[in-house]
């Protein structure tokens, strides 16, 4: 391998290298903008997932005739 293929191979490797550390970079920036979204989303599914037990709540406490405490839930 003579001078000339060794300093084009150090030259491919150096653009592979900056391509890798760039690419690297661009998912960093692109995981920060998008983990507001992520969180947003993940609780807005949560909140989702408990509105039929809440109104499940209200429905049980409705019919314990005004009585909205526990004690009154557990007699019936």
């Amino acid at each position: 391998m003579g001078l000339d293929e060794c300093r084009q191979e150090s030259e491919q490797r150096l653009q592979s290298m900056l391509r890798a550390r760039a690419d690297l970079e661009n998912l960093r920036k692109r995981t920060g903008r998008e983990m507001p979204d992520t969180r947003k989303f993940a609780v807005a599914n949560l909140l989702e997932a408990l509105l039929p037990v809440m109104d499940s709540l209200e429905m049980g406490l409705s019919a314990v005739n005004g009585e909205a405490d526990a004690e009154g839930l557990r007699r019936g």
